[in-house]
């Protein structure tokens, strides 16, 4: 029989383990990928192979730009190219971003969180780095991690960000659908995708929503707490559809500044193709989404150049895409990099670095 230790023994060893504090009867250990993102010199490492993998993004679509340029002088001339509207299309994108971004904090505000507002723009707009990482998953990990100090639960983070995900995706269909009115594609196609709209509706309804969600975020994280159902509510869903779609229409108003910035011909300024620009864009977003690559590479890119076709010549179309692209990738680097300072400059540390537990 093996004798118990004496209470004078398991002081000594606690005594030789200052280090390890006791860890709480039951608690779970902080373990996976959000814990390691809490790993100071992880976040830097991190940090900056966000920045390379946003300026390799950069960089390789101005490059693809420059050869189309080269490769269609007899069609393109850089003196019809007006920077100007690249530029405003740079601005708007900052602004699109906005709306996406309150409908987040909103979504997490209604699941019962509170956070400061500076930390939860940086994770939210940190986040966007993640759709260049295969599969999108680090958009969670990127998220959670940066909010979980400052005592946000991670379940009801996960969650908010499929709401804000999954809404996004649902309300971009319905209207590139919807403005898909506009472009001159085959009628089959039209009444096609038309057809869609009232089982998107649904899908996006309160009932239907929450349980398709609940099923996906149950096997991706665990029972999600009851008390989080009461949110969904025909108020909630109807506020978070009508946020994410004033962000897809300023996207799509993106999109018509860069057919402007392309083509001057006093014909592209008109509602048809203002509405054609932002059927592309949207159809284009859901495109990207449903290939899981890496910032929808390629996916978004025919797409948008495809519906594109018909008010603008191929070249110039698949340059549109391009375009549309560096603006993009520049208006989030520009915001990231502004929310990210600020939140250096004027936000309070948290108080403790303990993540809140779900109960």
């Amino acid at each position: 029989m093996i004798p118990e230790p004496s209470k004078d023994q398991i002081e000594t060893q606690d005594q030789a383990n200052p280090s390890e504090p006791p860890t709480p009867k039951g608690a779970p250990a902080e373990t996976g990928p959000i814990a390691l993102f809490q790993n100071k010199t992880f976040q830097k490492l991190f940090k900056a192979g966000v920045a390379c993998a946003v300026l390799l993004f950069l960089a390789i679509t101005i490059y693809r730009v420059y050869g189309e340029l080269r490769n269609n002088e007899q069609l393109i001339s850089s003196s019809r190219i007006r920077l100007g509207y690249l530029a405003a299309g740079i601005a708007l994108t900052i602004v699109a971003l906005i709306p996406a971004a309150v409908v987040w904090m909103r979504v997490l505000k209604a699941f019962g969180q509170s956070f400061p507002l500076l930390p939860a723009l940086d994770a939210y707009y940190l986040g966007h780095a993640g759709k260049y990482v295969p599969g999108k998953a680090m958009v969670l990990v990127l998220r959670v991690g940066k909010l979980q100090p400052y005592g946000v639960s991670i379940k009801p983070a996960i969650l908010s960000v499929f709401v804000e995900t999954l809404t996004g995706v649902g309300t971009a269909a319905i209207l590139g659908v919807l403005f898909l009115l506009f472009v001159d594609v085959p009628s089959w196609l039209k009444w096609s995708l038309l057809a869609t709209v009232p089982v998107s509706i649904i899908v996006l309804s309160p009932h239907f929503f929450r349980l398709g969600l609940f099923a996906l975020a149950k096997s991706k994280i665990g029972k999600i707490p009851k008390s989080l159902s009461s949110a969904f509510t025909w108020s909630f869903m109807l506020k978070t559809c009508f946020g994410m779609s004033i962000g897809w229409l300023l996207q799509g108003t993106v999109g018509w500044l860069i057919i402007l910035c392309l083509n001057d011909s006093p014909d592209m300024i008109s509602l048809s193709v203002w509405g054609t620009a932002v059927s592309a864009v949207c159809l284009g977003a859901v495109a990207g989404f449903l290939s899981m690559l890496p910032g929808g590479a390629v996916a978004r890119d025919l797409v948008v150049a495809w519906l594109l076709a018909p008010i603008l010549t191929q070249p110039v179309a698949l340059l549109f895409a391009l375009f549309l692209r560096i603006a993009n990738l520049s208006g989030e680097g520009i915001s990231i990099a502004a929310v990210h300072i600020s939140k250096r400059l004027f936000a309070s540390p948290p108080k403790s670095r303990k993540t809140a537990r779900d109960t």
